[in-house]
């Protein structure tokens, strides 16, 4: 598959997530971050990103729930063995497993 028709498809992808954010009325509500893309080594030695990207953040204290979030996640998933507290990890965001 040609790579410019797969970030399309991931464009278009995006563009109907934030709409359905929309449709339900629920911007002020949902907490929505994404990327997906790539990252080349250019021939100069300096990295080049290509990415699709979106993200509904209300300031900068979300954001850094949410990165943390995905750090938490990231470092779980690689260490083996070695099982979250999800309970305790969510309780912070206001959710319940419940």
């Amino acid at each position: 598959m040609d790579r410019e028709v797969f970030f399309l498809k991931i464009q278009s992808i995006a563009q109907q997530i934030d709409d359905l954010i929309d449709e339900y009325d629920l911007r002020d509500e949902i907490v929505c971050l994404f990327l997906t893309g790539s990252i080349t080594e250019e021939s100069d030695g300096s990295s080049m990103v290509q990415a699709v990207y979106g993200m509904n953040i209300k300031d900068d204290e979300e954001l850094d729930d949410v990165l943390d979030f995905f750090k938490h996640v990231y470092h779980s998933n690689n260490d083996v063995g070695d099982e979250p507290d999800w309970g305790d990890f969510l309780d912070g965001f206001g959710i319940s497993l419940n």
